[in-house]
């Protein structure tokens, strides 16, 4: 199992933030099952202030950078969902042109223990 952390900007505008979190409280049909057959077990989001942290846990073949064989009415949602959520997102300079940039991990206590 692998665990990848992305990180991205919300537009700074409480109303706009709140309408972003409503839309993950009501997740699209269809969404739930195009990320797991992705080979995502586990993605979690977490929120302070206008910033995000994306927290995933994969299969060891999975890759952040391919796109997975899914059919074309869920690949067609999926992107719908990506434009929406776009209207929120104000991605970091890291991210290279993409919406969320890659963290890299730093320090582990498990390492210590």
């Amino acid at each position: 199992m692998k665990k990848f952390c992305f990180t991205t900007d919300l537009v700074n505008n409480e109303k706009l933030i709140e309408e972003y979190k409503y839309h993950h409280r009501n997740l699209w049909p269809g969404l739930a099952e195009h990320t797991l057959k992705s080979g995502i077990h586990s993605l979690e989001l977490y929120n302070t202030g206008d910033r995000l942290v994306m927290i995933i846990e994969a299969d060891d073949e999975y890759d952040p950078e391919k796109e997975p064989e899914i059919s074309a009415e869920l690949k067609e949602k999926n992107q719908e969902w990506q434009k929406l959520m776009s209207k929120f997102q104000k991605p970091l300079p890291q991210a290279n042109g993409d919406v969320w940039a890659q963290m890299k991990k730093i320090f582990d206590l498990k390492d210590f223990i």
